[in-house]
């Protein structure tokens, strides 16, 4: 099939996206970074045409476990628990053979420890907080 032969390009195009988010502003105006930016340009093109599109993952989306692989979980008031915090990895698929060739990596965002409702501060005792809560360990 198609998509699977061309995704070792996904790994080609993940170390473009390594590199272009690394690059140093100073190097940023030099034609041939330029040039670089078409070899990758033409490489997403290719997957274009074969149908293949990234998965769209961005903060504050909600997780979707059909196409998102999550890999850990953040601490965070930026998102609400449960939506993606962070992608980690971009993500592709087949759309006309409706097939995940591989899914988004991302971080899931978490609420944080001290935003728990008030009763729940109220009753909690000093051994609790020494070790992990129950909901810790079950999510």
């Amino acid at each position: 099939m198609v998509a699977e032969a061309l995704s070792p390009v996904l790994m080609a195009l993940d170390s473009f996206e390594r590199a272009f988010r690394t690059l140093p502003q100073s190097l940023a105006q030099f034609s041939w970074i330029e040039g670089v930016a078409l070899i990758e340009l033409q490489l997403r093109r290719t997957l274009d045409i074969y149908g293949i599109k990234t998965i769209a993952a961005q903060p504050g989306q909600p997780f979707d476990a059909t196409k998102h692989q999550a890999i850990g979980e953040v601490e965070t008031d930026q998102h609400p628990a449960g939506t993606i915090a962070e992608v980690i990895q971009q993500g592709y698929e087949h759309v006309a053979g409706n097939m995940i060739l591989r899914p988004t990596l991302v971080q899931v965002a978490k609420a944080r420890s001290g935003d728990k409702p008030a009763e729940a501060a109220n009753t909690a005792s000093p051994s609790d907080e020494a070790s992990p809560e129950v909901s810790d360990i079950s999510e």
